[in-house]
């Protein structure tokens, strides 16, 4: 405007500086471990000078710009010069609307206060400091900055639905900490000063002089300097051009990450101080090289992903090895298979080249050890991917910083971070796995992580005794977003990240959450797709990739073999081409059958390979010493695990025709198992037709049967047993249902077995399902929905499945249909059910306690 009014005129027009104020900024930035840049200082002074002559400043820019840090700098400054400052921060979408500003109570008509107008209330009361600063620090969107119309304009008040008016005082200034403008309407915008900062304003470089500054030693910062100057940078400009990460992260988060992974290894420095002086410096400075190598693949190329169309981390791979030379990673393979070996310093010199620092992460997986009394659902198979990003998570975990794995449904992300979790000390660490859902708000996750929270002093809370608890946020981008962008839950948990606590939903005040962490896993093709980039640049995101054919050998050849080791060497043989014959099927079933509104459970992921193979699991040497049997029993699951999903003859022949090429690809060239009678039907294994083993009812062999008629008088004699204690079922037990019977059943048998039934009614879903547990010893347990039936109902009806379940270990099977289900929120209910078995919404701090004290004696009783 200047310019347009006055042309050519303003560079001679110097700015009005207060350098006495400024040099309080540099010290204020020094305090709080930034760095006093010039273009930083200017953007504070420009701050100070706007909320001079405006009492609400839009501060705008990207994430990771250093928003944040400019307003703690600029009260810092403030308090250093006299003029004493106070910051109150809200995150205005962490909460409802109502929560917000206060409600009257339809019911009682009584005013219930909101956290804005209560803040608003206190900071006006205050008449101790010179400036106050209230930090709405979240998106906008047009419902609630509405509401804050009366304080941003001449008015300077806040009227609420109470008809209380609260006057904006005048030390009280209304800062709005936003990315965009996107839902500001124009009656909003010009209502405020607007700050902008961009991401190349300050940049990274600041950060890392910052982080440096704070090591410990002389020669490591002098080394840790060199190295940033050389790589970074160069990665950062071939990137922007040639490369994407999985989900969008700024060039800070990357970088921070860097020094988090260089801090992991290098500790306080001590070790690295004491090999300059074993190794000398010229050795000490290549391994630091090494580690920084390592470092910066991870941190700037750990998010890079390949999809059908492009391969980025490749492209990455490629790149490196053309450009980066000094530190040579070996030929095969990529360089995110490698990691530093200390045993290979000193490096020698090779052909004018120097020796690799790297060792191959395939050499650093442990051996896998069976243990035939696991449930299949906890054994876990350490292969090179799992092992490099478990060490990933060494490196970070220990000095309290977020991690995030970022892939699409069955990659093994949770299976990778649950057992890294249950690896940890348990004298130092708790853990509480949660699964968010579209249904999830912030109350309800907010009340799950506190469940397990308890105050300590003041307003402080922490985990229950000493220990630390590491929250492990599943599905993270799952929660519904709202119509202008935001999703709830997610505003809540940077509240916890950035501000390190939250305000009581009850007494509205502040509580800072102590000695708490977070871990989250991402699908980056379901749900919202991505989080809030304020929220992504929190954490160290690393891209996991769909396991490749190798590592699937070697995960579940290495199961099957730990399980074969007492069968005869004839099936052991076996071992191999079952373990292929798997994978290979599975892949042709999920190139040729894909999911449709009507085919909508034709989901096929590496879920069904574990299915299948924790079916072989149940196998007993002495029930199957030849291999045509175990290749019969192979067969059966293959069957149960994906023909049973098939919906029409045309895709059941489709599937059977796969099978049987595969079969005979791999078994066919076996003279001792004739194909004919590998394929022989029928092929129906179960455990209700075999004997008990040593008069146990529970421990019933999974075996074949080929009798059908046998197969038939069993389940007639089961169903009359059934009908004398229960309401009779008059039912005939044809082919069909006989075999739908031994489908049913061999789910139930399973540990956490579930099944979900589809087809058109009066199929007799229900009453085979019923038959079935019955058989398989358990007690039937279903809703009876009424006119009235509503949520309430149906928390109550499952505490009572729980407490049966659990709490007396009565062998519950719960049968609901589809007309049951009255609520979509039901759906959540149960997801979380076969999910975790933690239902959030459910299980209060008053129910949990009732289920601990009715187990306590049992608990005693059993030593635990």
């Amino acid at each position: 405007m200047i310019d347009d009014l006055f042309p050519k005129q303003r560079e001679h027009v110097v700015r009005a500086r207060e350098l006495d104020f400024e040099a309080k900024i540099s010290e204020a930035a020094k305090n709080l471990l930034l760095q006093p840049e010039e273009i930083f200082v200017l953007k504070v002074s420009q701050l100070r000078e706007i909320a001079n002559v405006r009492w609400s400043v839009f501060v705008l820019g990207p994430a990771g710009c250093g928003k944040s840090e400019m307003i703690k700098t600029l009260a810092k400054a403030q308090n250093l010069f006299g003029e004493r400052a106070t910051i109150a921060s809200l995150n205005p979408k962490s909460v409802t609307r109502n929560e917000l500003y206060g409600y009257i109570h339809p019911a009682t008509r009584e005013w219930k206060d909101g956290l804005l107008s209560q803040i608003f209330r206190d900071l006006a009361n205050t008449t101790t400091f010179k400036s106050e600063y209230l930090v709405l620090d979240g998106d906008i969107d047009a419902e609630w900055i509405e509401s804050m119309n009366t304080v941003m304009d001449d008015n300077k008040t806040l009227t609420l639905a109470s008809n209380e008016r609260i006057p904006l005082t005048a030390p009280m200034r209304l800062l709005l900490e936003i990315e965009n403008m996107r839902e500001a309407s124009p009656a909003t915008v010009s209502r405020g000063g607007v700050i902008f900062m961009n991401d190349t304003d300050v940049g990274w470089a600041p950060f890392v002089a910052s982080w440096i500054a704070n090591r410990e030693y002389d020669t490591e910062r002098g080394m840790l300097q060199k190295l940033f100057e050389q790589y970074p940078a160069k990665v950062f400009d071939w990137m922007r051009k040639n490369c994407k990460s999985i989900v969008p992260l700024p060039e800070i988060n990357q970088i921070q990450h860097l020094c988090y992974i260089i801090e992991g290894i290098l500790q306080n420095g001590d070790n690295f101080a004491g090999q300059c002086k074993t190794m000398g410096l010229e050795n000490a400075q290549q391994l630091l090289e090494s580690y920084f190598v390592y470092g910066t693949v991870w941190a700037l190329g750990g998010a890079t992903f390949s999809d059908k169309q492009n391969d980025h981390r490749k492209a990455f791979d490629r790149w490196w090895r053309d450009e980066m030379k000094t530190i040579r990673f070996p030929e095969e393979g990529t360089i995110f298979d490698y990691t530093v070996s200390e045993e290979n310093f000193p490096l020698k010199m090779d052909n004018e080249v120097l020796t690799t620092p790297f060792v191959p992460w395939a050499t650093q997986v442990p051996e896998y050890e069976h243990n035939a009394n696991t449930v299949f659902g906890k054994l876990y198979v350490a292969t090179m991917e799992t092992q490099r990003l478990t060490h990933l998570l060494d490196l970070l975990l220990v000095n309290k910083h977020r991690c995030m794995f970022v892939g699409g449904a069955g990659t093994g992300k949770t299976t990778i971070m649950a057992d890294k979790l249950r690896s940890m000390d348990a004298e130092l660490y708790s853990f509480m796995p949660i699964n968010l859902n579209c249904f999830t708000d912030s109350m309800l996750l907010q009340s799950a992580m506190e469940s397990v929270l308890e105050k300590k002093t003041g307003r402080t809370w922490g985990p229950v005794g000493s220990k630390k608890m590491v929250y492990f946020i599943d599905d993270i981008n799952m929660p519904q977003v709202d119509k202008y962008g935001t999703q709830q839950p997610i505003a809540l948990l940077r509240q916890l990240v950035d501000y390190d606590g939250w305000y009581s939903r009850d007494k509205l005040t502040w509580r800072d959450i102590q000695n708490t962490q977070i871990v989250s896993c991402l699908n980056p093709t379901a749900g919202s797709f991505y989080i809030d980039p304020r929220l992504q640049r929190s954490y160290c995101t690393f891209a996991v990739q769909m396991p490749n054919q190798e590592s699937l050998l070697q995960i579940f050849g290495s199961i099957l073999n730990g399980h074969l080791n007492l069968f005869d060497a004839a099936v052991q043989k076996k071992s191999e081409d079952i373990v292929k014959a798997t994978i290979e099927i599975q892949t042709q079933v999920a190139n040729t059958f894909f999911p449709t509104a009507i085919k909508f459970h034709y989901v096929f992921n590496l879920r069904d390979v574990g299915n299948i193979f924790e079916g072989l699991l149940r196998s007993e040497a002495q029930y199957y010493p030849k291999p045509i049997l175990f290749v019969r029993l192979w067969m059966h699951e293959c069957e149960r695990v994906f023909a049973d999903r098939m919906i029409n003859a045309e895709d059941a022949d489709k599937f059977a025709e796969m099978l049987e090429s595969i079969t005979k690809k791999f078994f066919g060239d076996d003279k001792n198992m004739p194909i004919d009678k590998v394929m022989a039907k029928p092929n129906i294994y179960t455990t209700f037709t075999t004997p008990p083993t040593g008069g146990d009812e529970d421990a019933r062999p999974y075996c074949g049967i080929d009798d059908e008629e046998k197969l038939a008088a069993i389940l007639q004699d089961r169903l009359k047993e059934y009908n004398e204690v229960n309401a009779v079922m008059d039912l005939v037990l044809f082919t069909m249902a006989i075999e739908h019977v031994c489908r049913i059943t061999r789910v139930i048998d399973k540990p956490r077995g579930n099944a979900l039934l589809v087809g058109v009614g009066g199929s007799g879903k229900q009453s085979l399902s019923k038959l079935s547990a019955f058989i398989c010893g358990y007690e039937i347990f279903q809703i009876t929905v009424t006119a009235t039936y509503g949520m309430n109902d149906f928390r109550d009806n499952l505490i009572y499945l729980y407490t049966r379940a659990a709490s007396k270990t009565i062998g519950t099977c719960f049968v609901l249909n589809d007309g049951q289900i009255v609520n979509e929120r039901m759906m959540v209910f149960l997801n979380d059910m076969l999910a975790s078995g933690n239902i959030p919404d459910i299980f209060t701090k008053e129910v949990k306690d009732e289920f601990s004290n009715s187990i306590r004696n049992d608990v005693k009783q059993a030593g635990i």
